[in-house]
Order: C-alpha cells, then sequence, then structure tokens
C-alpha cells in the first residue's frame, strides 16, 4: 500500500539563536532492506543545540498561544531518553527565552503542566490522536500517555527549584 509521509521543518525568524549553532548529518530510516545501508545521502543541515532545542520546546510548551501536543510529546521523548532536565544551561537558555517573548520568568510558574490550566490540558488531550499520532511511528504511539507524560514532565520541573 501507497503511504504519503512527510515531514515537517519549522524554520523561526522571531528570534536569533542564542547557543552555538552547528552543521549535523541528516538521519533517516530509508534503509536499504537487505544490507541495512542507508538509500541515500541525507546530506547536512544547521542546528540548534541540543540545549537550545530543549530550552525552545520549553518555552513552547509554556507559552504558545494554542498548546500543542507535540511540545509535550519531545519534551516527554527526552526526558524518557534520560536528558536531564536541571541542566543550568538549559535553564539559563528557557528564561532568556521567556524574557524575549515577555513572560514570566519565575520558574516556579511552570513545575505544574508547564503552568498550563486543566482546561488546556484537556483540549490538549483531546486533539492528540488528530495532531500528533499521525506523525508518530507505530512504537512511539504505543509510548506516549499524556498524563505519565505530565508526571514525568512535572517531576523534571520540580528538581529545577
Amino acid at each position: 500500500r501507497n503511504v504519503e509521509a512527510k515531514i515537517k521543518l519549522e524554520i523561526g525568524l522571531r528570534f536569533n539563536p542564542l547557543d552555538t549553532i552547528k552543521k549535523r548529518p541528516v538521519q533517516h530510516v530509508f534503509l536499504h532492506p537487505f544490507t541495512g545501508d542507508p538509500l541515500f545521502d541525507g546530506g547536512q543541515i544547521n542546528c540548534l543545540s541540543l540545549n537550545e532545542l530543549i530550552a525552545e520546546k520549553l518555552r513552547a510548551g509554556a507559552i504558545r498561544k494554542i498548546i500543542a501536543p507535540r511540545d509535550f510529546y519531545d519534551i516527554d521523548f527526552v526526558l524518557r531518553n534520560k536528558f536531564d532536565l536541571t541542566n543550568k544551561e538549559v535553564i539559563t537558555l528557557f528564561k532568556k527565552k521567556l524574557q524575549e517573548d515577555d513572560a514570566d520568568t519565575d520558574l516556579g510558574k511552570y513545575k505544574k503542566n508547564l503552568g498550563r490550566s486543566d482546561e488546556e490540558i484537556k483540549d490538549m488531550n483531546s486533539r492528540i490522536e488528530t495532531e500528533l499520532f499521525d506523525v508518530l511511528a507505530p512504537e512511539e504511539r504505543k509510548n506516549f500517555d499524556l498524563n505519565t507524560a505530565l508526571r514525568r514532565i512535572n517531576k523534571a520541573m520540580e528538581a529545577i527549584g
């Protein structure tokens, strides 16, 4: 069966990066079925540092106008993969990004559900299947549960202090 797959690239022009940009190889899963070798060279692309990328995700999760399931999925993904959210550089970048948007920089506000109301969380939960699951691999769909993700995110944010 033919399946159309789309890749979404976001190119933000609102603010300049705060950390060093690095050129990195594009990784993909299009592999030869017998050899396991990549079917094509993915090339390279300029990328934000991992710390800045996570700070951006925290900002988006905390203050994006319309709450997006992908932000909470991405934050939960890095936490499940043992990223330390208490990393001082991430926290510093997160605060700077909040400042850029004239948002509250008191991190205490973001300890529960990144500062989102129960109503916003409920709204986001109602959109997970249509906005998130279509772009996740089947195994990742099984791995993601919003309530579990929120508990993990809240625990990580509590540790920031």
